[in-house]
């Protein structure tokens, strides 16, 4: 991986009882656990929240927004509920910010 925070790269991830080495591996534990954190019950009632008519609020979001937003975090600001990283966010690739848009947009 390349960018401006290489030093951080995790080599080695440990899931359940198995080593995982290679990056796709990687990534793919990651989106696995951070799927299970969006299926929690806190995520249903916000999704019956934004169902209801709220005017404004319901607009998708867009890229500026986007970035803006992770811009003002704090780089050890806590987690949500998702226990996602802001730095985690604020750290993507240029192209991951398009896919983070669409899933913040069907919410």
């Amino acid at each position: 991986m390349s960018g401006q925070h290489t030093t951080n790269k995790i080599s080695t991830l440990i899931s359940g009882n198995v080593i995982i080495t290679d990056n796709q591996s990687i990534a793919e534990a990651f989106g696995k656990y951070f799927q299970q954190k969006t299926e929690s019950p806190m995520n249903n009632q916000i999704t019956k929240l934004l169902s209801k008519d709220t005017g404004g609020l319901n607009m998708p979001f867009i890229l500026n927004e986007l970035k803006y937003a992770l811009s003002s975090t704090k780089y050890a600001s806590s987690t949500g509920t998702d226990d996602i990283p802001s730095a985690f966010l604020k750290y993507l690739f240029s192209d991951s910010f398009d896919r983070l848009i669409e899933l913040f947009n069907k919410v």
